[in-house]
């Protein structure tokens, strides 16, 4: 029933978020060592998905290297050799669950969920053992509202099954650039879409041979939405203002949405951007700047590492209220596990130091990656664990490194952007998960109507993403007055009636 209920409601639903900042005010907080002498040795089998060739990733030999290094680092401690195995990611859950049910020897796995797991009866209760072999990283986890959400999600029935990462699902769009061109054409940066197109149209003046911006149109939509009052409810169309939370609107009948349709029709039609094949790149220096989804920066930045010019990104509408995704992902520990005090351990580990972070996560120093300073480069000289996904699910902001031509306040950048004007969705409604199980025969009621009107949600959809792309090629044939004809036709006010019911049912008393 609840599973049922969080696969049609609440993904459905944008969940989870965050308002306050971490600290690190540590000695007012008593550690106490667990151990006064390492245990005898074990293996450590921990299972996360794979993206590569029959799910394995094309570093392996350079990550179990990297993990015969961490465990000579524990051999003192923990004494235990962390082992990862890969399964394919469109048979992960499946699989896991066969694995543990067959007594094969597993250990945890890395997930974004324990729900589906709990009901199988399948993971370890932590609750008492996350804080006590984990002190240090547990305690940071409590000292701020992302933090508690994320042990909030990694909970069921109110027991711990999740030990989670420590990153920022930064619901902001921002805009990546050089940082010259700031320097020249926006010194004062720009918090708007509205000045965006000023930097635009700057540069396209100025930078002859340079294509001015890259604008992938949903990202434009929602970040301009979202920057004038807005937060996605039900589904990326569907939205309510935080200034008027008990009402919901389909976004092509504001009218927020038709000043972003004549923007970016606007720019467009003046050459500033062009989103047709990809000759135009940060990477080649033929593009000067490119919006995005923050939390979708990392691949980027990355990949801009290699060249010489430095960069800078701006965050867009930081002076706007944002709602924060706080659903975590992170390790759980299977009830078949032999050493679960050890796997608990090996988290508190990797979050205890910088120098246990960075042999974690970016490998051997000198052999996987190289420091400048405090900033991370990757020489042809080194073999980048380019393909070591697992690591995702043990991220830590504290310890991440930059490369040496972002700015050097980007860090602290990208956490008050995640920090600064932002709210949780348990902030807006509470515990509103509950809901389900308090009223099962209204939800179920909800869900007959839900299936009723399927067809209609995939008509709607169908026409939103047919604008969208004709947007991307710089095509405004359809205007928001005929999409929003369409979208009529397709049934939106009968989804937009059971959407204001069920947001009454998941808020209400």
């Amino acid at each position: 029933m609840i599973k049922r209920f969080v696969s049609v409601i609440l993904v459905l639903m944008l969940t989870g978020c965050s308002a306050g900042c971490g600290r690190n005010d540590r000695d007012k907080y008593e550690y106490t060592d667990i151990r006064t002498e390492a245990p005898k040795y074990a293996d450590m089998h921990i299972y996360s998905p794979g993206y590569g060739t029959g799910g394995q990733p094309r570093d392996k030999a350079e990550i179990d290297n990297m993990l015969a290094e961490v465990a000579k680092n524990i051999s003192d401690t923990i004494n235990a050799t962390p082992f990862f195995h890969w399964i394919p990611y469109e048979q992960y859950d499946e699989e896991i669950m066969k694995l543990i049910q067959s007594g094969e020897k597993i250990d945890a796995f890395t997930c974004f969920s324990p729900i589906a797991y709990v009901q199988q009866d399948l993971l370890l209760d932590i609750t008492d053992l996350f804080p006590r072999y984990a002190p240090k990283y547990y305690h940071e986890l409590t000292e701020n509202e992302i933090g508690r959400d994320y042990l909030y999600y990694g909970s069921v029935d109110g027991k711990l099954y999740l030990m989670p990462y420590y990153g920022f699902n930064n619901p902001r769009y921002c805009i990546v650039t050089r940082k010259d061109y700031v320097e020249k054409y926006a010194p004062g940066g720009f918090e708007t879409m509205e000045d965006y197109g000023e930097f635009l149209k700057m540069i396209y003046e100025n930078e002859k041979g340079v294509l001015p911006g890259d604008v992938n149109a949903r990202y434009f939509f929602t970040a301009y939405m979202e920057g004038n009052g807005y937060y996605i409810e039900f589904s990326d169309y569907f939205l309510s203002r935080f200034d008027e939370p008990e009402n919901i609107y389909a976004m092509e009948q504001t009218s927020e949405f038709v000043n972003a349709w004549r923007l970016l029709s606007q720019w467009h039609a003046a050459g500033y951007i062009k989103r047709e094949g990809y000759s135009n790149t940060l990477l080649n220096g033929r593009l000067a700047s490119e919006l995005m989804p923050m939390n979708n920066i990392e691949n980027v930045l990355g990949q801009l590492s290699v060249v010489d010019a430095q960069f800078t990104v701006i965050p867009l509408y930081m002076g706007s209220k944002f709602l924060i995704n706080t659903s975590g992902r992170g390790l759980v520990i299977t009830k078949t596990c032999s050493i679960p005090e050890r796997v608990v351990s090996f988290v508190e580990w990797i979050h205890e130091s910088q120098e246990n972070y960075d042999l974690f996560r970016y490998g051997v120093k000198d052999r996987n990656y190289s420091l400048q300073g405090d900033r991370v480069t990757f020489p042809r000289s080194v073999k980048p664990l380019t393909t070591w996904f697992a690591a995702d699910y043990f991220f830590d902001i504290r310890y991440e490194r930059l490369t040496p031509n972002l700015d050097a306040d980007l860090k602290e950048l990208y956490q008050d952007a995640s920090f600064k004007n932002t709210v949780t969705l348990r902030q807006l409604y509470g515990r509103y998960d509950d809901k389900a199980e308090e009223n099962p025969e209204a939800f179920e009621e909800l869900m007959r109507e839900y299936d009723q009107i399927a067809g209609m949600i995939e008509a709607y959809n169908a026409n939103m993403e047919k604008f969208l792309t004709a947007a991307d090629e710089g095509n405004f044939n359809i205007s928001p007055g005929e999409l929003a004809q369409m979208q009529k036709e397709s049934g939106v006010e009968q989804i937009l009636s059971l959407y204001r019911k069920a947001k009454q049912f998941m808020t209400g008393p």
